[in-house]
């Protein structure tokens, strides 16, 4: 099912050219490329090192995404490794960007053991992105076989020395500063795109661009800058403040990022300091990131909000959307994924950006992390001047305790002793914050009463810590607005697990939205309290999930509810939508088939906002998916409505003559297709229909023969291709589609690669240079 929360407004609906190109370092991509298809057939290693800001990433990237190292390897992957990175995650990193796989219930041992398995006889392309010490490397040497392939490592470091410690034999290539007229160039473009420089700011603008020295990272966020005010004047007030401030010295990245905040709206300072709260490289969903931003009041209301009450929330992420984009368009924020309806999915800040935001942060008060040693520094404010806290990179883990030690809260050992103890009364701690997704624990009930003390929390934020409980003290915190649980299997296991969210759980009046990942094989139990929460507006439960029946007597209606993403029995999600007539992503996990022969799912007529809908058919244990007699029918040609965008089918087992209709939605952009979402050996695309469809994808459907041509997809933009065994070729003719920019294939039949190149070729012969193609073949069949 999808995690993503499509249901918030599009952030970013056209991706800012000046993000996706890079300007400068031709030649350096030109040797790099040839470093990596030529040479010995032996694993070789290369390493692109430099200071901070440099653009070592920008240009592996750049070459990471070459069309023809695409092509040259069987698999590319990518990992960030940072200043204090953990084994598990790196090996996390590589396989889910290398093979779009999942592990995480897997051992450490597993990990390296599948790792190794599944790169044996491939050529492979792996980049180690930001490494800073050769024990990295070595912890993990071992799961990368040389099977003289022409395989290769790209490490990228700001250290000279590490490439040596890591192999005597690694390439190095010392990145250098851009040139005057490049840096010119780059600032230019990062402003005005394709236009031309007016010429009264010639002048200035390339004594700005040679006072950033020829770093890549100052010239960007000086572009944000001017980009804001193209006038001589400003130009020449930003001029004066850049003569004596820049240079190529590293501490004085933080003046340009000074310069750059000092002119930030007030409104935008606080949400771009709230990027210290997460880990370094840490790719933030933007969903998350907004209503995280609303929870804690950050969002100011606008004379429309104030005009219609009644869209508040839609008016507030619209507002929120745009601040993100501001970031954007400023060179303070990067977008690091974009989703399949073209909207930023998630983004990330530079090195530099987020120590600058931690040190700003933490001296205006804004922004606290929990030291993990020297606990009363003079530095630190007092415990009753803190508002936000969020965990450090070093924190122990169990971030519970740790947080309890900092406050001096050990002795609340039951909700009764923290409701008594006066001395909690002065906390004004509005935010806790663990993002920290390696750290987990076991804890105790007790573990948790601590968190009683913290009386006026908004956002309670442990997504990143995984607990062994639900920590039921959180019903007496009257004030949350945000709650977010991660629940993971751990090695210790002493004491009670209680799998229940509290009872009491309507007792949180002002609670909007809720989140609980469950990791663990038992279900997390929700009792029906949860849905009488009357402000709730985004519920998102994943994994095993237990729902309590609701009594007819406590059903009433939830306006507010925008996100429902759940596993739940259908009876119980018919009744519940019933009452949410304001729903706009609706997930649902479910049992869709009984003995029908058709897809049963709860009438959504009634649902005239929804914009995304996912379905995903729980099957039962032992299910015999090798069934090829099962080809289910859609109850209705009717029974989704029109207002859908965003259309998300998982084992639904549908008739291909079942997609005419599904093609008649007149809104929809997104069809993503899973795991024999419809079945049959042909499916034969009619006309009329797909009129809107930008984004169509395919993964684990086992059809041969796909018949189409370009009129029936007339604004499709991507095509996505995953795991498609049997598929024997794309059509030649959707090369022809006009907007089409990129075909996405991984893992299919080699017929299937074969066929693209050919749609590429030809459409090459045609003039159109526009199309891109991505191939990822773990299995090369000859």
């Amino acid at each position: 099912m999808e995690t993503s929360n499509s249901s918030f407004q599009k952030v970013g609906s056209q991706r800012d050219a000046r993000s996706t190109t890079v300007v400068g370092y031709d030649e350096d991509a030109r040797i790099l490329i040839e470093k990596l298809k030529g040479g010995r057939k032996q694993l070789q290693f290369i390493s692109v090192f430099g200071m901070a800001g440099l653009g070592k990433t920008t240009l592996v990237r750049k070459v990471f995404t070459e069309p023809l190292i695409e092509y040259h390897f069987h698999v590319r992957a990518w990992t960030t490794v940072t200043q204090e990175p953990k084994k598990r995650d790196l090996l996390l990193g590589i396989l889910k960007s290398g093979f779009d796989v999942d592990n995480k219930n897997e051992s450490d041992m597993e990990l390296r053991a599948t790792l190794k398995r599944r790169l044996s006889g491939q050529r492979y392309l792996v980049v180690m992105d930001d490494i800073w010490d050769s024990k990295d490397w070595n912890d993990l040497m071992l799961c990368f076989p040389d099977d003289n392939l022409g395989s290769r490592i790209v490490f990228t470091s700001r250290l000279a020395d590490v490439p040596f410690k890591v192999h005597p034999g690694c390439y190095k290539y010392p990145l250098r500063f851009l040139s005057h007229e490049e840096s010119w160039n780059l600032l230019r473009y990062r402003v005005f795109l394709e236009d031309s420089c007016p010429t009264s700011l010639i002048k200035i603008g390339q004594e700005i661009a040679r006072n950033c020295k020829g770093l890549p990272l100052s010239l960007v966020v000086m572009a944000g800058i001017l980009a804001s005010d193209q006038t001589a004047n400003w130009w020449n007030q930003v001029g004066e403040d850049t003569s004596s401030n820049v240079s190529n010295a590293p501490e004085q990245h933080m003046k340009t990022v000074e310069l750059s905040y000092k002119h930030l709206p007030n409104h935008l300072k606080p949400c771009f300091l709230y990027f210290a709260a997460f880990p370094e490289d840490y790719e933030i969903p933007a969903w998350k990131l907004i209503l995280l931003w609303m929870a804690e009041g950050l969002i100011k209301t606008t004379q429309t909000t104030e005009k219609f009450p009644e869209d508040e929330e839609n008016s507030l992420e619209k507002v929120a959307a745009g601040y993100l984009n501001n970031l954007i368009s400023r060179s303070l924020v990067m977008v690091s994924k974009t989703g399949s309806n073209g909207g930023i999915k998630a983004c990330i800040v530079h090195d530099v950006l987020r120590d600058f935001c931690i040190q700003r942060a933490s001296k205006a008060n804004f922004l606290q992390q929990l030291p993990r040693y020297q606990l009363h520094v003079s530095n630190t404010p007092t415990k009753s001047t803190v508002k936000r806290v969020y965990s450090g990179s070093d924190s122990e883990k169990n971030f519970i305790l740790e947080l309890t030690r900092y406050f001096q809260l050990e002795n609340l050992f039951s909700p009764y002793e923290t409701l008594l103890n006066k001395s909690t009364d002065s906390l004004k701690v509005n935010t806790i914050l663990c993002c920290n997704a390696s750290l987990s624990f076991y804890a105790d009930c007790y573990d948790f009463y601590a968190l009683g003390a913290f009386r006026v929390l908004r956002v309670l934020d442990l997504s990143g810590t995984g607990l062994s409980n639900v920590p039921h003290v959180m019903v007496s915190l009257l004030t949350l607005r945000y709650v977010a649980l991660c629940i993971k299997p751990v090695d210790d296991h002493r004491g009670f697990v209680d799998l229940s969210l509290p009872n009491s759980m309507n007792s949180l009046i002002f609670l909007e939205t809720l989140i609980v990942h469950n990791r663990k094989e038992n279900g997390i139990h929700v009792p029906y309290e949860t849905w009488m929460l009357n402000r709730l507006k985004h519920l998102i439960l994943r994994g095993n999930i237990v729902h309590q029946d609701i009594p007819d007597s406590q059903m009433h209606c939830l306006s507010n509810l925008k996100t429902v993403s759940t596993q739940i029995p259908l009876d119980q999600c018919k009744k519940i939508l019933e009452y949410t007539p304001n729903l706009r992503k609706l997930g649902i996990r479910a049992a869709l088939y009984l003995s029908s022969t058709k897809l049963r799912i709860p009438n959504l007529d009634k649902l005239q906002h929804l914009e995304n809908l996912s379905l995903q058919n729980d099957l039962n244990p032992g299910y015999d998916l090798t069934d090829n007699l099962l080809h289910r029918e859609l109850t209705s040609p009717f029974m989704f409505p029109a207002t859908l965008k965003k259309l998300t089918l998982v084992c639904t087992f549908l008739k291909w003559d079942e997609m005419e209709q599904i093609g008649m939605l007149p809104n929809l952009e997104v069809l993503k297709l899973q795991c024999e979402a419809f079945r049959g050996e042909k499916w034969e695309t009619t006309d009329g229909g797909f009129c809107r469809l930008k984004h169509l994808a395919f993964k684990f459907i086992k059809f041969v023969q796909w018949s189409a041509y370009s009129e029936q997809f007339p604004n499709l933009q991507h095509l996505k291709m995953d795991e498609c065994t049997q598929l024997e070729e794309i059509p030649i003719g959707i090369g022809d589609i006009y907007t089409l920019e990129r075909i996405e294939i991984r893992n299919c039949n080699y017929a299937v690669v074969q066929s693209a190149h050919k749609i590429i070729e030809d459409q090459l012969n045609k003039g159109n240079d526009f199309l891109k193609i991505s191939v990822f073949q773990e299995i090369v069949t000859e």
